[in-house]
């Protein structure tokens, strides 16, 4: 069976109203398993000294560095070791998309996620990670359709990430049936599984170190080293996507004040 993996994170300045970012690396799952992730646990965590992940917030702290007994000098050729892999890696494509946080929280400030419970719904604040991941399913599922013609599933891998990895669990979960109802049912059939994994995931550590230098490069915070880096992948083919404030507006008119999810009732 053709399987892909598509391997996803989200990125963000931290603050409320700054631009958001979720995305990520799809490839066939024989790339990932057979060459990209031991090549990665070789070149990128083996060390010395071995690291567990690469995570782009720990290995710019310099308190995390010292915990773990790296330089700076081991910390960048980490990072030059994890992007040769990635240019090498020619099968892997990058989708990322972003919304801009501000008008987000403010045009979605009333809007709630409406999930069943085991006593009968809770209301939970929408999260603009849930507008981005959707975009970010539907893309991967063009995408791939469109170009790689003897696919035959798509798995989606996020970071377990609490209550907001169960909500997105959800959404996976109504996708297909959707995309049935709207007669695309050539997008339907490549829905796979949807896999919760940790930091220990190397899809996920590629995709986290995606996001965060894309979110660093349109706020113009990457050093020069990382900026070479970031050069090298940046012109990828692959896309880099925008969820418009005016779709933002236009979403929360249709939804009213709730997004129901997994057959929530009684609303």
């Amino acid at each position: 069976m053709a399987l892909f993996i598509a391997a996803s994170d989200e990125a963000s300045d931290g603050t409320a109203t700054g631009p958001f970012f979720y995305g990520g690396w799809v490839a066939r799952e024989r790339l990932w398993t057979k060459t990209f992730t031991p090549d990665w646990q070789r070149l990128v965590l083996d060390g010395p000294p071995k690291i567990d992940h690469l995570h782009m917030v720990d290995i710019k702290s310099p308190k995390w560095r010292a915990a773990h007994g790296i330089t700076a000098d081991d910390h960048e050729r980490r990072l030059d070791a994890a992007f040769d892999l990635l240019v090498a890696a020619g099968g892997i494509v990058p989708i990322v998309y972003s919304v801009d946080g501000g008008h987000f929280r403010k045009e979605c400030a009333d809007l709630k996620l409406v999930i069943p419970t085991a006593g009968g719904t809770a209301r939970k604040r929408f999260e603009p990670d849930y507008t981005c991941w959707l975009h970010y399913v539907l893309q991967v599922l063009h995408f791939i359709h469109g170009t790689r013609p003897d696919v035959e599933q798509i798995d989606f891998v996020v970071e377990r990430n609490g209550p907001i990895t169960k909500h997105i669990e959800t959404f996976h979960g109504e996708i297909a049936g959707v995309l049935r109802a709207i007669k695309a049912d050539h997008l339907a059939r490549l829905v796979g599984d949807i896999i919760p994994g940790g930091k220990d995931r190397v899809p996920l550590q590629a995709a986290d170190l995606l996001c965060w230098h894309t979110q660093a490069a349109r706020a113009g915070k990457l050093s020069q080293a990382d900026a070479q880096r970031y050069a090298r992948i940046s012109g990828r083919q692959g896309l880099l996507l925008e969820v418009t404030n005016d779709e933002i507006t236009a979403f929360v008119k249709r939804a009213g004040n709730a997004v129901i999810v997994g057959g929530a009732e009684g609303v």
